[in-house]
């Protein structure tokens, strides 16, 4: 076999008749062994059978392949059809691979029998594995062991499987056979078939090419690289946007990952163009893996690695040779030779020159004349040293080895020898006989006083002085030289003593850090100890706690363990200004979120019966401070923390809770339990009885705690039992003050419950607080009946009163406990912790209603005036009761109606005049509402350096790169951003053009920038600068560019101040595990780009997700931006509408957008084109009716469907954000026309805002933002009226809405009054803009001076009216001619709707038509008058009779001042 494979790698490829020809072999016995070792060979896979198609290169093959399957292909390949046909063509280079193996395995020699063995061969060769196992234990261990492992196999025979199943079973797995599936067949070792065994290295071997391609991937770029690069290899060519979708990468993060990846020529990209002039605009731009490029691209960085080590290596090799030049090449002195000759004062230049390391016997040279040599040298230890010559010889201690006073004395006589002119020494931590505050515990080395006092007074001594030797102990001297220069050394030695406590720290390695010695040698420093103190009550786990424990266990002796717990804990609870100020911070903290999050939230919960579990809520809670990981992290919730005082300067990762927060109620499984390791149960909060709370907020590792009690319609006892925790805390904090016990403390408590109420004492705690620091609960300072400690000055407590297990009148058990922050005076104790503390804050009344409250109500709509102004009928039975005329009634009503209004809008106003003098009245004024406002400094270049080349030939020069116009002034070349100029204009003088540039300056704006502000308005300003040149086309395309530059500033400007106040949102977290809530067929406004089709909008864990069906468009909207949501039903309107109101701004295209909208088309109804719908009715169309009613069915199915939608997303929205958020419906019936924009519009109240949803561009005012509404030019006469929205923040622009009916002024009035808005009435518009600067200039003085009184109340208009309705009635028909004046229009449709029909709908409306209600006859009534009115004018206008003329006069007698007619 080996000479046949020696004569095939010599020759290359051979057929076997000439192999055995090479060989040599002729014999007929000889030729039939060479021709079955040849098959043996190739059997075995040693030799590869070739064949005619295995000549062609597997390459070439693999492109003609390649081009046949593409050509089977009709039309533009897909990647899918391309990735196919590549698999086909990798199968059929196997399925040909395998075939030539075959045919080359059939020339085998007529004598091959194969490796089959017999049965027997078999069995004896299982006979041969249990020897060889036996032989194996009885090799490895003993006799005894074999002698069991033969029995034990032979009693489990009939179990055991063959060798041959075993192998079979190991060669299974190698080859994936449990796995068919391409991927595992791509993992697969082996090729395993009943006849033979192949290494799969093709397999193995691309593989861990892969393998290295992700590595290399991984390590550039990151997890996100490798997934992307895995996606393009599974699926082949993508692009962009399919990877970031299918990737789950947003686009800005998929786009520079693909672009690094590419640079790394890892992907690549290929283009496929839409159109044959290869566009790029309408071309494909599609991303994969070139697995050959990427490979050769790797190989090639590896080849560079490796010549650079190699070059490194030769580098390293080389240095040692030129080791001597490199030496001499550092040497100072020669350095010094250099550098002489080129500047004669680099020795001056140089203040210091320090040598470190140089030669005993040849130290470099003394530096020569103005220069003090200073030789340092400490740790001596007793040992005598060669030491340079110098001027000041410094010894830093440790004189001696072991500190006694020989050796300190042979260290002083060595340095006497020394002749240094100056030698100044300290004691070292071993020179323990120069420390004379060194105690009689700590003397170690068992010496005798006098022996130490004279080493010391020897230090001292004249002797040692005159040997230029000075001793300095926290002392300094000044050292004078030869040369004349005075030097000031300050020497101080360590201490050893027990004031300082010398403290080792020993850190250990962290993460992949190389590991050291520290553990080893802190468990030496441990075992040479006799007694060690330890906080013996901790419990540690860990691998570094487990090292220890077992390096502790080999010692041979342990020292005795001391508790130092309660040591800790005295000299830790008085707490010095710093950690007084982390104390204090924490309960600022802690006061904060009880007063502004978890009391509110709890009323709120309480007062709409919210269905909300204990945990939920303290979930909630803990959510104030952030929650959420990575990119979906979310930041402290600071529309809570900015009401809190002193926490402008927080840093929010130093924040944490204590521990969970608390919440208990009467339904929590665990009962009343007042530890503060319980945990807030899963069931629902009971909306009555007791409510416990708990929480506490650690800063920078500092606690501070709080506790309150809320009940629900409480009875007498409980309110004297929380009277009584109030009392007994504010007795405590008087009592606990410095030098009082924790024992007296406890004892003083149950003594005052004693007093108050006997029966509570048994029920009270155990224990009434502990103290706080770093701990949360310090052990040793519990104030309990059994703690005998002192209480100091500055210590911090958790004062923790309450009472358990008390019962209520039904029987069921509860607890009370109020728990405080307070800091431990001279004098008495301090709150920490403040807020939610009196009855008044935590006790709620459910009182049942009164016969007065019911008859109240009863009575309250027979005084109210409706919502269109009509008064309240009066009714018996069914009948209609006109007891008065109807002029008498109408007055009645409408004067009650207006006094009650006036009286209500009078408390408004007085209201809103001392809530605005409150809120303004620390500040005193105001900043006009520029505190966003302020100078910008404009920077063109950064230097003379940066200016552009086209400066030089000093001419005007525009640079459109930096924005700036560079003007030569006195021949330079001066910079003027745009920002700075105001205009350019030109003008034509002779054969001149003159150039004038104006510039920004004070005093000269007008309008909106009036106000702009300058970093000194009191300086010199140039106004402008002219130039004057014959050029005049030159001028005129600079002042072109100027102009255009200047308008693209200003654009930018503006694009900039709108784009402000957008947000860019979080990561949507999409629902896993089920199919989210949707919303099908909806279309959003404003629309998305692209062809208009609906879209789904989807419920997500912290969102609402619009996608739109091409699938690439999608809206995301986070609970926590939504600030209203409307539902608008199809009932009078084509769509059904879910109005979503942000509280910021988003983009959706490339606008933003304040308002989102999902609708649903409605308008399926059929409509009569001729605009008349009743004439089908009237002819009885059994089919039309049948169609609107199926109409109404289908409204009010898709009404109730898109609403239940709405209210799901108020649900996932509150349970989001932990704030309610109610789902808002508008009121139609309260609605009125007017024009807020350009286009008159249909504006609707809700609950708690302004609303226009039908149509772009949507209205949403939110009524709480409202200061005062006012009601502009409403006179006699006029039949419109404007109103104007001013709003609480008076930087924002009133809100106009003009050209309302006058008949519903009365309906925008009451609506008004009833929502609590102060309004005012005028006869004309105002110019709101200045008076809003006024007002923003100096809030405070603008309410000092009245306020809104200016601009009169709420009935201005209403007395004019009054006084001068006596002119109404020269205008009044009689009754006669009311039947002569009216239109018959209404009366013809009545009878014609009356008579026309026999259906059972007309004979109802006839049944509602014969009794008519007060309304309608007001309405006719109304009609009739008008009528009249208009009747009389038109006979007025007629009639020259002196009569008439007498009319006239007397109306213009009777008019208002400025010419109005105050007529109604």
């Amino acid at each position: 076999a080996s000479a046949i494979v020696q004569v095939i790698l010599d020759h290359g490829k051979l057929r076997p008749p000439d192999i055995l020809i090479h060989l040599g072999v002729y014999e007929p016995k000889t030729v039939t062994l060479y021709t079955q070792t040849i098959y043996k060979l190739v059997s075995t896979s040693y030799l590869k059978p070739s064949t005619v198609l295995s000549h062609v290169s597997p390459r070439d093959k693999r492109i003609q392949y390649e081009a046949e399957e593409k050509a089977k292909i009709v039309g533009f390949p897909t990647a899918k059809e391309i990735r196919e046909a590549k698999e086909v063509v990798d199968a059929r280079l196997r399925r040909e691979e395998e075939e030539a193996e075959q045919i080359g395995l059939k020339r085998k020699a007529k004598e091959a029998t194969g490796n089959r063995l017999s049965k027997r061969k078999m069995v004896d060769e299982e006979e041969n594995v249990v020897e060889l196992f036996v032989k194996a234990a009885k090799e490895r261990y003993n006799a005894d062991a074999a002698l069991v492992l033969q029995a034990a196999l032979k009693l489990t025979e009939s179990t055991q499987k063959s060798v041959s199943e075993v192998r079979s079973d190991y060669l299974g797995m190698l080859s994936a056979a449990d796995n068919p599936t391409p991927a595992g067949r791509a993992g697969s070792f082996i090729s395993f078939s009943s006849s033979k065994v192949q290494v799969e290295f093709e397999i193995i071997v691309r593989r861990l090419r892969r393998r290295v391609i992700e590595s290399v991937t991984r390590e550039r770029h990151g997890a996100e690289g490798v997934r992307i690069l895995r996606l393009l290899l599974n699926t082949g060519k993508m692009d962009e946007k399919q990877v970031s979708k299918v990737a789950m990468m947003a686009a800005k993060d998929a786009r520079p990952l693909l672009a690094a990846l590419a640079a790394d020529s890892l992907i690549s990209t290929q283009e496929v163009p839409k159109s044959a002039d290869r566009n790029p605009t309408r071309t494909f731009y599609l991303w994969y893996v070139d697995l050959n490029k990427a490979y050769s691209v790797i190989l090639g960085n590896l080849y560079k690695t490796l010549y650079n080590l190699r070059m490194r290596r030769r580098a390293e090799m080389e240095a040692s040779d030129v080791k001597a030049v490199l030496e001499k090449r550092e040497r100072s002195d020669l350095i010094e030779d250099i550098m002489v000759p080129v500047s004669s004062t680099a020795a001056t230049e140089r203040s210091a020159r320090v040598y470190v390391d140089y030669n005993d016997a040849s130290p470099p040279p003394h530096p020569g004349d103005g220069w003090t040599r200073f030789v340092c040298i400490s740790d001596t230890h007793s040992r005598l040293f060669p030491v340079p010559d110098g001027d000041v010889l410094l010894h830093s201690g440790d004189l001696s080895s072991w500190g006694y006073p020989s050796q300190v004395e042979l260290t002083l006589k060595w340095l006497q020898e020394l002749g240094h002119p100056a030698k100044i020494i300290i004691a070292g931590n071993h020179d323990l006989c120069l420390d004379a505050n060194l105690g009689e515990g700590d003397q170690v080395l068992s010496l005798q006083d006098p022996s130490l006092e004279a080493i010391r007074r020897k230090l001292k001594s004249e002797e040692v002085r005159d040997a230029n030797i000075h001793y300095l102990q926290h002392e300094s001297l000044v050292v004078t030289t030869l040369e004349g220069k005075n030097w000031s050394i300050y020497g101080s030695p360590i201490e050893h003593s027990a004031g300082n406590i010398k403290i080792e720290i020993l850190a250990q390695a962290k993460g992949k850090d190389a590991s050291n010695d520290s553990l080893s040698k802190f468990v030496e420093a441990y075992a040479s100890q006799t007694r060690v103190g330890a906080l013996t009550k901790e419990s540690h786990t860990g691998k570094l706690v487990g090292e220890w424990e077992a390096l502790v266990k080999g010692l041979e002796s342990k020292p005795e363990t001391v508790d130092i717990g309660s040591a800790v804990s005295s000299f830790m609870a008085v707490k010095d200004a710093e950690e007084m100020k982390n104390v204090q911070a924490a309960a600022a903290l802690t006061s904060t979120l009880l007063k502004y999050h978890v009391a509110p939230r709890l009323e709120a919960i309480l007062d709409k019966e919210s269905k909300i579990t204990h945990d939920m809520l303290a979930a909630q809670i803990e959510a104030r401070l952030g929650s959420g990981e990575g990119s979906n992290a979310k930041g402290p919730d600071m529309r809570v923390w900015n009401k809190g005082k002193g926490l402008d300067e927080i840093d929010w990762q130093l924040v944490e809770f204590c521990y969970p927060p608390i919440i208990i109620s009467r339904s929590s499984k665990s009962g009343y339990d007042l530890r503060y390791t319980v945990e807030s149960s899963d069931d629902n909060i009971a909306h009555k009885g007791v409510l416990l709370t708990a929480f506490g907020l650690r800063y920078k590792s500092y606690c501070a705690n709080v506790g309150r009690t809320f009940i629900v319609d409480p009875n007498p006892d409980q309110e004297k039992q929380y009277n009584i925790l109030l009392n007994l805390q504010s007795e405590l904090l008087h009592f606990i003050k410095n030098g009082v016990s924790a024992r007296d403390v406890y004892q003083h408590a149950l003594s005052f419950i004693k007093s108050k109420d006997a029966e509570l004492e048994k029920h009270f705690v155990k224990n009434v607080g502990f103290g706080m620091g770093i701990e949360f609960r310090d052990s040793a300072y519990v104030l309990s009946a059994k703690n005998g400690r002192n209480l100091k000055t500055n210590m911090i407590f958790n004062l923790g009163l309450g009472f358990s297990d008390l019962v209520d009148n039904t029987g069921k058990k509860y607890s009370l406990h109020l728990v405080d922050t307070i800091r431990v005076g001279a004098d008495k104790s301090l709150l920490l912790t403040e807020g939610t503390r009196s009855t008044k804050d935590t006790l709620f009344f459910l009182t049942p209603e009164s016969e007065e409250e019911k008859t109240q109500k009863e009575r309250k709509p027979l005084t109210t005036s409706r919502t269109n102004g009509s008064p309240q009928k009066k009714t018996a039975g069914t009948k209609v009761l006109r007891n008065q005329t109807r002029r008498a009634v109408q007055d009645e009503v409408h004067t009650s109606a207006a006094a009650r209004l006036a009286e209500h809008q009078r408390e408004l106003h007085e209201r809103l005049q001392t809530e605005g003098i409150q809120r303004y009245v620390e500040g005193g004024g105001g900043s006009g509402g520029k505190e966003g406002k302020g100078w910008k400094r404009f920077q063109s270049y950064k230097g003379e350096a940066a200016l552009p080349n086209e400066v030089d030939r000093m001419r005007i020069f525009i640079d459109r790169k930096s924005q700036t116009v560079v003007l030569p002034i006195h021949g330079s070349a001066v910079p003027f951003h745009i920002n700075t100029i105001k205009n350019a204009s030109k003008s034509d003088e002779g054969d001149f053009t003159i150039l004038r540039i104006n510039f920004q300056t004070p005093g000269q704006l007008a309008g909106k920038k009036e106000d702009t502000p300058f970093e000194d308005p009191d300086a010199t300003f140039i106004r402008s600068i002219s130039y004057r040149s014959p050029d005049g086309h030159r001028f005129d395309n600079i002042c072109k560019q100027i102009t255009d530059l200047k308008k693209e500033a200003n654009k930018r400007e503006q694009q900039k101040k709108e784009m402000a106040d957008v947000v860019e949102q979080g990561n949507l977290v999409e629902v896993r595990g089920h199919r989210p809530v949707k919303m099908v067929e909806a279309f959003v406004r404003p629309a998305l780009d692209g062809k208009r089709l609906p879209g789904e909008v989807e419920i997500h864990q912290n969102g609402v997700r619009y996608q739109s069906p091409l699938g690439s468009q999608k809206i995301d909207i986070l609970f926590s931006n939504i600030k209203h949501l409307f539902f608008q039903p199809c009932d009078h309107e084509l769509l059904v509408i879910v109005h979503l109101h942000l509280k910021s701004p988003i983009m959706i295209g490339k606008k933003k957008a304040f308002d989102v909208q999902f609708v649903r088309e409605a308008s399926d109804v059929q409509f009569d084109e001729t605009g008349n719908r009743k004439r089908k009715h009237r002819y009885g169309d059994e089919d039309e009716i049948e169609m609107e009613q199926q109409e109404r069915k289908r409204r009010a199915m898709l009404n109730k469907e898109i609403r239940i939608f709405a209210e799901k997303i108020a649900e996932a929205t509150s349970a989001s954000n932990g704030d309610p958020l109610d789902l808002d419906i508008p009121f139609r019936e309260l609605s009125f026309e007017g024009v807020p924009f350009r286009t008159s519009a249909r504006l609707q109240p809700t609950t708690e805002c302004l609303v226009h949803l039908t149509d772009p561009p949507f209205l949403v005012v939110t009524l709480a933002d409202i200061e005062i509404a006012s009601l502009e030019r409403v006179q006699y006469g006029l039949k419109q009226f404007d109103l104007v929205l001013v709003f609480k923040d008076f930087t924002k622009p009133p809100l106009h809405i003009n050209s309302i009916q006058s008949s519903q002024m009365d309906d925008v009035k009451n609506w008004l009054d009833s929502v609590d808005i102060p309004m005012s009435e005028g006869p004309v518009n105002l110019n709101w803009g200045p008076i809003m600067k006024h007002i923003n200039e100096n809030p405070y003085e603008f309410f000092q001076g009245g306020g809104w009184t200016f601009l009169g109340g709420a009935n201005g208009a209403e007395s004019d009216r009054s006084d001068n309705s006596d002119s109404e009635s020269e205008f009044e028909a009689d009754d006669d001619d009311v039947a002569e004046t009216e239109s018959s229009d209404d009366e013809s449709d009545f009878n014609d709707s009356a008579s026309g029909s026999d259906s059972d709908s007309e004979a109802g409306d006839d049944d509602e038509s014969e009794g008519e209600d007060w309304d309608e006859l007001e309405r006719k009534a109304a009609k009739s008058d008008a009528k009249r009115a208009e009747a009389a004018k038109k006979a007025r206008d007629s009639d020259d009779s002196d009569d008439d003329r007498r009319r006239k006069s007397k109306s213009k007698a009777n008019s208002k001042p400025n010419g109005k007619s105050t007529k109604r």
